[in-house]
């Protein structure tokens, strides 16, 4: 009996440290991260530069139409909006079956503003084709003119081989590199007009005369009777093949605060949405602009060498303000290290700078100069008393010494 009481209590030990640590680790969890549907995710703050979510942002993903941001971005820097391209049978045809169109015919002239509508709300394949053949006359040459921008903006693990993001297993990007794009096509005003349009009308044309062709934005984000709707949005991109699953690029703005969020291969249409706004709310519920380090705050006391006995001693503080949008209780992660001047001695005088100190938070540093913030006179100061002993001597020779007589 007593050995069924001795296991027994093992086991309630055993099931009550597992049981203990499980909840622990999950109110953890529940803290610090958030569940997503999409393989991989990132959200960024847009004038930082600062990542405040990450889910394997660094995986090669298929990104879909998502891809079309950059052929936009391009054909926005490369063209004027008001200037004609003609569709080529060529574009049309190379778009397959199921694989969404604006209903293009070949020989229409549309003016470049009127396919980036095609283009961005739309997720008009064949307009990206006609956008590319415009520019570099052939998609094959446009895809080079992607991946070389893409490069030039930092991206490491990006590739594009078209211009519409229909699916090639040499055609991939990341999370962090689709971001990365992002937020610089999103410094761009026109680009900004047009992924924030929620309809745009394409009039009828000679070889297209039955009626007007009205293009509705795909992200539901924007769209007030969607139930998707998230009233800070300001546009983005979907995506979707088999092979990449639902993809969508957002923004958002919240009381001055522009955030970029992307998300690769969600299992639903419904899900890439949800999972925007559960990051987006995360990034504004979460984070904010904070003061990080002030001004003139104190970090220690040190000796100063060849100094006066009774103030030998200097008090550094830091010399400048760090801000920085970050988590709202950041004070537990920030970090610091401190680099002072070789062969510090007296005198020092207040405001001199005597090291720096770099402080760490979420992988990112910031330096400020240590300046002293009170006066240490040397022990034996010979220049002071020798500039004295002249002074003296000067106003000797000028007041007492009679003047030569001419």
């Amino acid at each position: 009996m007593k050995k069924i009481i001795k296991i027994f209590l093992i086991f309630l030990f055993i099931f009550y440290f597992v049981i203990n640590t499980y909840f622990v680790n999950a109110d953890t969890s529940e803290q610090n991260n958030i569940s997503l549907d999409s393989e991989g995710a990132i959200l960024m703050e847009n004038e930082s530069g600062n990542v405040l979510y990450e889910k394997n942002s660094t995986e090669k993903l298929y990104p879909a139409s998502t891809t079309k941001i950059m052929t936009a971005i391009l054909a926005i820097e490369n063209c004027d909006l008001n200037e004609k391209a003609v569709v080529s049978q060529a574009a049309i045809d190379a778009v397959p079956s199921g694989y969404t169109n604006a209903g293009l015919v070949a020989g229409e002239e549309f003016t470049v503003q009127d396919l980036l509508y095609a283009l961005m709300l739309a997720s008009a394949n064949e307009a990206a084709n006609v956008l590319a053949e415009h520019i570099s006359g052939s998609v094959e040459e446009f895809a080079a003119l992607m991946t070389e921008k893409a490069k030039e903006l930092g991206c490491e693990n990006t590739n594009f081989v078209n211009a519409n993001g229909m699916h090639n297993e040499n055609h991939y990007t990341t999370a962090e590199d689709l971001a990365i794009i992002a937020k610089y096509c999103f410094e761009n005003e026109t680009f900004r007009k047009i992924i924030q349009t929620v309809s745009y009308t394409i009039p009828a044309t000679e070889l297209h005369p039955e009626e007007d062709r009205v293009l509705t934005n795909t992200d539901a984000l924007i769209n007030k009777n969607s139930k998707y709707y998230y009233e800070y949005a300001l546009g983005g991109k979907t995506g979707f093949t088999s092979q990449a699953g639902n993809c969508l690029v957002c923004f958002a703005k919240k009381d001055g605060v522009y955030l970029t969020a992307v998300l690769l291969k969600a299992s639903s249409s419904a899900n890439r949405f949800s999972d925007a706004k559960t990051l987006l709310s995360f990034g504004y519920d979460n984070f904010s602009d904070q003061v990080l380090v002030e001004k003139g705050t104190p970090i220690e006391t040190i000796e100063v060498p060849n100094a006066k006995d009774e103030s030998n001693t200097v008090e550094l503080t830091t010399g400048g303000e760090i801000s920085d949008y970050v988590q709202n209780d950041f004070e537990d992660n920030l970090t610091y290290e401190i680099n002072l001047n070789q062969n510090i001695s007296a005198p020092v005088y207040v405001g001199s700078t005597l090291g720096e100190i770099t402080y760490s938070l979420n992988n990112k540093t910031y330096t400020v100069p240590l300046v002293a913030s009170n006066t240490v006179y040397s022990a034996h100061n010979y220049a002071s008393y020798f500039l004295a002993i002249g002074l003296v001597l000067l106003i000797v020779s000028i007041i007492i010494i009679p003047k030569r007589k001419k």
